[in-house]
């Protein structure tokens, strides 16, 4: 069972998180067309959500109202949380790369991937990779955590996902693992970043105070509903309510 609040927060935070998900793909499109020749002369494709008309059929399950215990995160320290793990995972997986292609046999130098040794201090690929973490843990923020805590097994695999994708098959590193042992030295740098990407998402997990972090709230008087279609379908239907949401777009200035 459920609540109307948590129906209409769901509902809700659903729709935003779509409309999230399409600004940050269109921005991705933006970088690749600005980057591939033809293409730069492209319309970048970007959707704005409207009015919605949303509909929930419910049943009232019990006119004894119940509290519910609840957890938030504060979307203030999970902003400091992710910025602060992405800059520190993005200098993780360049000074990897670096070190795992000088200890290898790939002759890098020669093929003009010298620039390979001072990838760390590179500050544009330094900023380029930071972004890539931090929006592909803001994307789904609300997967990162577990009962009540940080799932960082999830936070890991999407971390190694921006380092085998996005870093590795980066324009400027991609066509290094096409060199005569490069093949392996990919599969060296995959493994390596596996193990030092979840070593390090647990030390920077352990440094933040879950008090602050998370809070737990208790909704009083929620009247448990049932929106099961299946169950909804055993009823009378005079039993049966509608719940009619208007959602319309709304902005919020952004200060940064």
């Amino acid at each position: 069972m459920t609540n109307i609040r948590r129906i209409v927060r769901s509902l809700l935070r659903d729709v935003i998180q779509a409309q999230h998900d399409a600004n940050l793909y269109s921005q991705q499109l933006s970088e690749e067309y600005s980057s591939e020749g033809a293409s730069a002369n492209f319309k970048i494709p970007a959707a704005q959500i409207g009015e919605l008309d949303i509909e929930v059929k419910y049943a009232i399950a019990s006119t004894q109202p119940e509290d519910t215990v609840r957890t938030e995160v504060n979307a203030r320290e999970e902003k400091k949380f992710i910025g602060k793990l992405s800059e520190k995972l993005s200098g993780l997986i360049l000074s990897r790369i670096s070190a795992e292609v000088k200890r290898s046999k790939v002759p890098y130098q020669e093929n003009g991937f010298g620039y390979i040794d001072d990838l760390p201090k590179h500050p544009l690929m330094n900023s380029f990779v930071t972004e890539s973490i931090g929006n592909a843990l803001s994307e789904n923020s609300v997967n990162m955590y577990l009962d009540g805590s940080f799932d960082c097994d999830y936070i890991a695999k999407r971390v190694l996902r921006v380092a085998e994708n996005v870093v590795l098959g980066h324009n400027d590193i991609r066509n290094l693992f096409a060199l005569p042992g490069g093949d392996v030295l990919k599969k060296t740098l995959v493994d390596k970043l596996d193990d030092n990407i979840i070593e390090n998402v647990r030390k920077v997990v352990n440094e933040v105070s879950m008090d602050s972090f998370f809070r737990k709230r208790t909704a009083k008087h929620s009247i448990p509903v049932i929106v099961d279609s299946e169950a909804l379908a055993k009823m009378p239907p005079e039993s049966i309510q509608t719940l009619r949401l208007k959602v319309g777009p709304q902005e919020l200035k952004n200060d940064r």
